[in-house]
């Protein structure tokens, strides 16, 4: 089992391996969508690991590890500042958009509703600045398949 956070607005996973024991002092972290992982110890003895957070709204580089070494029982909190590893801030050549639920015969439509998102290239190491993403929306035509969806929706079996 893993503790993770996404962190950078998505583009930064940082994940904690623990043994059967809960026992951890090694974390990986990805900055191309989980493609390549890095490797880094955080402590010279392993925690009795109970945690790993980050910004609630995923926009900054820092987590926090907390756990107790199990020899004396001592709770360790660590921030970890991962600016000091990724030190380029996007420009917007780093970008590409993308469309959730783009496969398909609908092209992203769900719902009646169609997003485009500004993301960071998968291969492109760099950090987002402290700015939401760059968002589009766009209203598309709903079918059958997105009433059937919705919240509250009633099938009709005497329509079919």
């Amino acid at each position: 089992p893993h503790y993770y956070a996404i962190v950078d607005q998505g583009k930064l996973i940082v994940a904690v391996p623990m043994d059967k024991n809960r026992q951890a002092d090694t974390m990986y972290f990805s900055e191309n969508h989980g493609a390549c992982w890095s490797k880094t110890k955080f402590s010279t003895t392993p925690w009795h690991f109970t945690g790993l957070q980050g910004d609630p709204k995923a926009l900054g580089l820092k987590v926090t590890l907390w756990g107790y070494t199990p020899s004396d029982g001592l709770w360790q909190t660590m921030e970890v500042d991962f600016s000091k590893v990724i030190e380029r801030q996007c420009v917007s050549d780093d970008f590409e958009e993308w469309v959730p639920h783009a496969q398909g015969a609908k092209d992203g439509c769900l719902l009646g509703f169609k997003e485009r998102i500004s993301v960071i290239k998968q291969n492109v190491w760099c950090f987002m600045p402290d700015t939401d993403l760059r968002r589009t929306e766009e209203s598309c035509t709903c079918d059958l398949e997105d009433f059937e969806c919705d919240f509250g929706y009633v099938w009709n079996a005497k329509k079919t």
